[in-house]
């Protein structure tokens, strides 16, 4: 939240930087998240990403404090409804409709098996490649940074500079 706008105005117009968005998918709300921030047409990708971010604190509050029978509904079924159950639950729904998605879109995109595939797989890669242990993390120049908050890597961006 704090270093996403100044990465973007500040250091990328330069041309020296690229900012890119790469997922760490743990569990199957980190994949119910992903599905909904790539639904839809690419370009709304930035904005889908940082609605479902914004909101990060609510529905990360309502995950650990999930009932046994949401829980149950997370774990059971089709991936589509076990994605859809937590999309309801964590008002990904909510959020994702304030970005004018209809709710039969928003299905479609949690029903999409390949989608999920290739973004597990792609999250599963990064982690080995870069020893991934938790979100957030940064990679520059091909290099794990040991900077986990915005202030640190502030500092290791003006470094590389």
């Amino acid at each position: 939240r704090e270093g996403d706008g100044a990465i973007k105005l500040t250091l990328v117009p330069t041309g020296r930087f690229s900012y890119e968005i790469r997922h760490l998918i743990r569990d199957p709300i980190d994949l119910t998240a992903t599905l909904l921030t790539h639904c839809g047409d690419p370009k709304k990708f930035g904005g889908n990403h940082e609605a479902i971010m914004y909101r990060f604190d609510e529905w990360m509050d309502k995950a650990r404090n999930a009932t046994q029978a949401q829980r149950s509904r997370w774990q059971f079924g089709t991936n589509s409804a076990r994605f859809q159950a937590i999309a309801s639950d964590l008002d990904f729904y909510e959020i994702m409709e304030t970005r004018g998605y209809r709710r039969a879109d928003l299905d479609r995109c949690l029903s999409d098996e390949a989608k999920a595939k290739a973004l597990a797989d792609t999250s599963a890669a990064d982690v080995a490649k870069y020893q991934l242990t938790g979100t957030p993390s940064f990679v520059l120049d091909g290099k794990l940074l040991e900077a986990h908050d915005w202030p640190s890597l502030e500092k290791r961006l003006k470094d590389a500079i």
